[in-house]
Formats: C-alpha cells, structure tokens, sequence
C-alpha cells in the first residue's frame, strides 16, 4: 500500500487535475492525504467534495505553516509501508504508482527516482535505468544525479516509511526538498533510477521569483550546499556547478526584487558574502559564461550597485 502526500494551498486552479490523476491510478490500494495549508480560496472544499466521494482520501487543516510543515503532518498521518508525494498543480501518468511499486519491490530498493515532464513539453529523466546495490556506489554518480535535478524534488520518488527518519526542514524555503532527499539516502543502500517519466509537472514561472524572493533566499542556498558537501563527505569542485546555478538564479531575480528597500536588500547581501562559498570557489573550474562570472566577481567584492547595473543591462538587451 502507498501513501499519497498532497501538500496544498491556494490550488483551486489546478486540483481537480492532480487528484483525478490520482484517484484513477491503475494501482487502486493507496491512501491519499491532503494537508489544506490555510487556503484562503476553494482549495479546503474541493478536497472534502472529494473524500465524500472515495473513501481513500483523508483531508487534514492546518494553519498556513509552509509546505514543508504540510508534508510533515502528512508523513505523521501515514500508515503505509511505501511513501509518494505529489504537489497540487502537478499530476501523474495512471500507471506511475504502479509503476514505481513494482520498481521498488522487484528491486528490493530503498528509493526509486523516475523522470518527470514539465506541463510545457520539457523533460527531465534519467538517461539510463540504474541499479546501486550500495550507497557508496552511488555516490560515484551522485554529482551527475546531484546536476540533473532529478535528485531534489519528493514528487518523482518512492520512499520507504520505515526509512524516514528526517522530516522536512520547515525553517527553510528553498532546497527543503533536496536536504530531505539527502538525510533519507544516508539510511538507504539500494537506489534506482528508471527512464520512464511517469509524473507531470507544472513548472513555475522564473519571472515570479521576482516578486517572492528576499535576500536571505541566498543563505538558504549556503546551507543547502553544506548538507549537499556533509553527504558528499567532500567538497569536489565538481559540486559547485549546481551550487552557482542556484546562486545565479536567486542572486538576479534578488537584485530586481522589490520586495525590500535598498538599504535592507544590502545589509542582507553583505551579511551572505561575508561567509558564502564562493569565496572558495575558482571559476575557471565551472561552465559558466563570461557574463555571469562577471556577476559573480561582484558578488565577491561586493560591488553591489555595479551588479545591479549588469543584470539590468543584461534585461535590456534580452528584449
């Protein structure tokens, strides 16, 4: 039996999808939970419309905590040996759960991670299936997995329950999931990665990281590449390349933000170079263009007023 963990707020739009994609799984013994965190639209009354419907699903409020409080209630609530999540604007393939069961099972792994399709026609999938039959084994490919992306998000994933020891870092709005991901993999040996892209995804527009992202975002990031380097037990030059496509992403849509005033957005910076890794890091030893090294240099030196002169430079030219 699995549990289905759906984390929700504010999804009306989307979640008739998600949950029909659910409930009309070919593998039928599942138990849905849906954790409505605080939504503030129809979100609470569609779930209950459907638990009157299919006696599987359970619907559980909380006060609006974040997603990572949400799956962590979820996880207390579950009663099934195997563990799915989903988020509530994606949705599945009718065969995934069936799929990944029959992986995990016949594999007798502890983690199985499929490919996932992004809702605009993109994909994101092993290029190979994989077996590792130790965790060291795995980490000889855990740099390449780690690039991929397939590594971070719960959604393209089966877990086994008696495995998690770890819940969600819920004091922490980014790399949440992979941190989870990475505590969970240190209690397992066996780990398959198959190509079949069995899930649905809808990808978030990067141009709204502008109107959400704050600059203590790129702390955040630091901690989430100290827990990436402590279960490395290394830090490779190799693990920056994820490391400084993260702080790219963030440190840009920060230095359009308007979400602070200068002065607070500043502060914040300053205290993020004083101690980020970047000061370790060459990056003549990355795959970078000229550009963003560029942006990065002044990160370092903290030239501020001329990294913002770049990217908005950078936004110009880009029309």
């Amino acid at each position: 039996m699995i549990s289905v963990i759906v984390p929700i707020y504010n999804a009306e739009q989307f979640l008739d999808r998600c949950l029909n994609s659910i409930v009309g799984q070919s593998y039928s013994c599942l138990e849905i939970i849906l954790i409505d965190d605080g939504s503030q639209d129809a979100s609470l009354q569609i779930c209950n419309r459907y638990a009157q419907i299919d006696k599987r699903i359970k619907v559980f409020s909380q006060v609006n905590s974040g997603v990572s409080t949400a799956r962590n209630n979820g996880l207390s609530y579950a009663r099934s040996e195997y563990i799915m999540f989903v988020d509530s604007d994606d949705y599945m393939f009718p065969q995934m759960c069936e799929i990944m069961l029959n992986t995990i099972e016949t594999k007798k792994a502890d983690l199985v991670v499929c490919g996932t399709t992004e809702t605009w026609g993109g994909l994101w999938a092993p290029d190979r299936n994989a077996d590792y039959q130790t965790l060291d084994s795995f980490k000889k490919d855990f740099i390449e997995h780690l690039n991929s992306e397939l590594l971070s998000p719960p959604w393209n994933k089966i877990y086994r329950r008696e495995l998690i020891k770890d819940m969600f870092d819920a004091s922490i709005s980014f790399g949440e999931d992979l941190v989870f991901n990475l505590n969970y993999l240190k209690n397992c040996q066996r780990v398959s990665f198959i190509k079949s892209a069995p899930f649905y995804h809808e990808k978030a527009n990067e141009n709204s990281l502008v109107n959400r992202i704050y600059p203590s975002r790129l702390i955040e990031i630091e901690k989430v590449h100290s827990a990436v380097v402590g279960f490395y037990e290394s830090d490779a030059p190799k693990l920056h390349q994820k490391y400084v496509r993260d702080i790219l992403v963030y440190f840009r849509a920060i230095l359009k933000s308007q979400n602070c005033s200068k002065r607070d957005k500043r502060e914040q910076l300053n205290i993020w170079a004083s101690s980020c890794q970047l000061n370790k890091i060459s990056f003549n030893e990355l795959h970078i263009n000229w550009k963003d090294k560029l942006l990065l240099t002044c990160a370092k030196l903290r030239l501020w007023t001329l990294a913002e002169v770049i990217v908005k430079f950078k936004s110009f030219i880009s029309r």
